[in-house]
């Protein structure tokens, strides 16, 4: 639940920059006034450029930020590949089994099906750490 006085300077802040900016800028000043209320905040845009933009935006003021994607975006690349989930958690060393799973995977294209339930596992158990320690899912 939003506090009335950021409400209010949420609306005063749309409405002032209204005639001046895209909707990326006030998305981005609504998302300043939300992270200082808030633990957690998940920011969406209706592209995938103005997520990119956004989570460029957010990574840049040192806050701890991911940009989700859908599982057929994860192959193409963007400025912000690097804060995608699916490479986080790629590139985490402190999981050396999941690289060692995550190699075997790319190497041969596939896992026993022991392996991948494992793979799976420790894959899922690295994101939901990952997510609980942000301050912006996107």
């Amino acid at each position: 639940m939003i506090s009335t006085k950021a409400y209010k300077d949420v609306l005063f802040l749309l409405k002032e920059i209204q005639k001046y900016s895209t909707a990326i800028l006030k998305c981005w000043y609504l998302l300043m006034v939300l992270i200082s209320d808030f633990s957690q905040v998940l920011v969406c845009a209706p592209s995938n450029i103005a997520v990119d933009q956004l989570t460029e935006k957010i990574h840049k003021t040192g806050l701890k930020v991911v940009r989700l994607c859908a599982k057929s975006r994860e192959a193409i690349d963007s400025p912000v590949s690097f804060l995608a989930l699916h490479n986080q958690v790629r590139n985490m060393e402190s999981v050396p089994e999941l690289q060692k799973l995550q190699q075997l995977k790319d190497e041969l294209g596939e896992l026993s099906s022991a392996d991948e339930k494992r793979y799976r596992t420790l894959k899922r158990n690295c994101e939901r750490d990952l997510l609980q320690v942000l301050k912006v899912p996107i």
